[in-house]
């Protein structure tokens, strides 16, 4: 049985691993893998085998346990360095038991949760996120700080790598970030509706509890202003900072 499920395995993540493997960055494989796990796992309480990686990499349903262990498995395999973690983490339903990973990437350690990813547990709209094409990044390569927001873990008799830098945070690398509000958030906001854009993806470095209200009453005055359209829909994640909103 070991054998068969093994077999299964290779010829479900083969075709994945052959492209992935022609990466020339560490960071475009640890991306890749998080957006395969993303785009093929359902999370699916109750589901079978859901403590392995054969219910997230065959069956393609699973829990925190199997999305964690199917990415240690295909990063590992890629050649990177992948922990599997435990710990503590605040969710749909308040704080529970959760897993996840951290990764190597160079010579820096960073968090990893391709189930909280896939909007299982964040504030976002994930059904108009899925309808949108859109993933969700505040969970790839982040520091400990960024995850201490939502994740506790626990450091055992061999400690936790410490991830102590945010530079591979993507909403930072492809220009969707800043550091608290300012006006080149609106400018960028204001481009976006007139080129056409259908989503608009915003991350910011500090915290605010008016920020939602705000940037929905901008994003509608944009569309009002440099669209034909008058509806939209938003979501803000203040775990993470995040705010995603379309029409």
């Amino acid at each position: 049985e070991i054998k068969d499920r093994q077999a299964e395995i290779e010829n479900s993540v083969t075709s994945f691993l052959e492209k992935a493997q022609g990466m020339e960055s560490e960071y475009e494989k640890i991306k890749s893998v998080y957006e395969y796990i993303l785009d093929t796992v359902e999370y699916v309480a109750g589901c079978a085998d859901n403590q392995n990686l054969y219910s997230s990499l065959v069956n393609h349903e699973s829990i925190c346990a199997g999305y964690t262990r199917g990415t240690q498995y295909l990063l590992q395999r890629l050649g990177i360095q992948a922990i599997y973690v435990g710990g503590m983490a605040d969710g749909n339903g308040g704080w529970g038991n959760h897993a996840w990973n951290i990764v190597r990437c160079g010579k820096n350690y960073y968090q990893v949760d391709s189930t909280f990813g896939d909007g299982f547990s964040d504030a976002l709209n994930y059904d108009e996120l899925k309808k949108s094409n859109i993933r969700n990044y505040a969970y790839l390569c982040r520091d400990d700080k960024a995850f201490a927001a939502d994740h506790k873990w626990t450091d055992y008799e061999l400690p936790l790598p410490k991830c102590t830098t945010d530079d591979l945070n993507y909403y930072k690398l492809n220009g969707m970030y800043s550091s608290t509000y300012d006006e080149s958030v609106d400018e960028n906001m204001k481009e976006s509706v007139i080129a056409g854009e259908r989503v608009w993806i915003w991350q910011f470095g500090d915290s605010d509890s008016e920020r939602e209200t705000k940037l929905e009453e901008k994003y509608m005055d944009c569309l009002q202003e440099y669209s034909e359209s008058n509806s939209m829909w938003h979501s803000y994640s203040e775990a993470v900072n995040l705010f995603v909103c379309g029409y």
